[in-house]
């Protein structure tokens, strides 16, 4: 059964012709959206080839083979040039999801902008980063939780020209932007505010633990940095 976490990312993709989903494992995303008509094919791929004999062996069940195409092999390295419309890197950590827009994007995609569908499940703020300074576009973000467990997914596409620029603002001094997102900041959903006031509560007592302690003023005053940025984006959030 599909679990929350990847139903909600399954449901924010739009319809195209060819979504792959890289690191598919059991291939719960590409049946969701098969059976739904959000795609005319589905590359399945896994560096495990046992996790990709499971997706080969759920779309059987469902009789979705035909709609699907399943490959063994690391990131996007198994796509064909420009081939798929939409790319999702659901459940790796942030810099794995890095490695691969790194090493696989600019050999696979020669026309084609396709939009990606970004959900690490740790290091969030370092893929963040990293697409703000790879000329990546973020053009939408979501916090989520399945289990107990607070979840972002980003949205984004190649910036294709000198011309264009990221409408995507962020200042890149602010760890709680890089973290979070602006965009998801702007939302100011509930699970967000609950998110930064714990948070918040949790490293407040650890300053004044550091500091009971006489640990070294550098660390002490780059967790009163972060506080500050943490207090600000809470005061912002809270105005009407």
């Amino acid at each position: 059964m599909i679990s929350s976490r990847l139903r909600f990312i399954s449901s924010l993709i739009s319809p195209v012709e060819v979504i792959a989903d890289i690191g598919s494992d059991h291939g719960y995303i590409p049946a969701d959206l098969l059976k739904n008509d959000i795609a005319k094919k589905i590359i399945a791929t896994d560096i495990s080839a046992p996790s990709v004999q499971k997706a080969i062996d759920l779309m059987e069940k469902l009789n979705l083979s035909e709609k699907s195409d399943f490959r063994v092999g690391n990131g996007l390295e198994v796509l064909n040039v420009d081939e798929a419309d939409t790319v999702i890197i659901a459940g790796m950590g942030g810099k794995l999801i890095c490695e691969i827009l790194q090493n696989g994007y600019k050999n696979k995609f020669k026309e084609k902008i396709p939009t990606f569908v970004l959900q690490p499940v740790q290091q969030v703020g370092d893929l963040r980063y990293f697409l703000i300074k790879n000329d990546f576009d973020i053009l939408d973000e979501h916090i989520f939780v399945d289990q107990g467990k607070v979840y972002q997914v980003m949205i984004s596409r190649k910036i294709n020209s000198e011309k264009t620029h990221s409408l995507y603002k962020i200042d890149l001094n602010n760890q709680v932007q890089i973290k979070y997102g602006t965009i998801n900041i702007k939302k100011k959903s509930q699970i967000l505010i609950s998110q930064l006031e714990r948070e918040y509560d949790k490293l407040n007592a650890l300053i004044e633990k550091l500091e009971l302690n006489n640990i070294e003023k550098e660390l002490i005053e780059s967790k009163k940095i972060y506080l500050y940025q943490l207090e600000k984006v809470r005061y912002e959030i809270s105005k009407s």
